[in-house]
């Protein structure tokens, strides 16, 4: 009976934390239904993979990381892009406007800086909870972050210098 409770309060984790799930795999595929899919399928690896996974620094961190992987797949077998613009046959809720916005501007950059902005502005993740989502050293996250921003400055405030130690 001690090996189901873990998994009981590693599931209740994964369900506390299911709104921004959400919101992150609808920037991952671009509509609700899609996104509702990928999270279906993830909480079943999560159920089904809970008492597998060796410790980890934070189990949300692993979680997010068993969303994007569901996503990427889901992805790869539609064969779509990330992060695209909702259109006007299928609009967003209201309180959703913001995160159409935010996807609009972040669709202009590469796949991974897109999931970086994603995670560290969309979701206030820190450096160390994207590190562990996405499998890469903090550094190279931080790194990646700054050329975003770098990026998206250049796009939509062209001409002024970009400081980075906002972040």
């Amino acid at each position: 009976m001690q090996k189901s409770e873990p998994r009981r309060n590693e599931f209740e984790i994964f369900q506390s934390i299911r709104p921004k799930l959400y919101r992150y795999a609808i920037s991952i595929l671009g509509n609700h239904a899609d996104a509702e899919d990928a999270l279906q399928e993830a909480s079943l690896k999560v159920w089904r993979h809970i008492g597998q996974v060796a410790e980890v620094s934070s189990i949300s961190s692993w979680l997010y990381q068993v969303v994007v992987n569901t996503c990427r797949d889901h992805l790869r077998r539609k064969k779509r892009f990330p992060l695209p613009i909702h259109t006007k046959t299928e609009s967003a809720p209201s309180h959703d406007e913001y995160w159409v916005e935010f996807e609009a501007m972040v669709s202009h950059l590469s796949e991974r800086q897109q999931e970086i902005i994603v995670l560290r502005f969309g979701l206030d993740f820190t450096f160390k909870e994207i590190a562990d989502a996405i499998s890469l050293p903090e550094s190279t996250v931080k790194y990646q972050l700054v050329k975003a921003v770098e990026n998206l400055r250049s796009i939509y405030l062209p001409g002024k210098e970009a400081d980075c130690n906002e972040m």
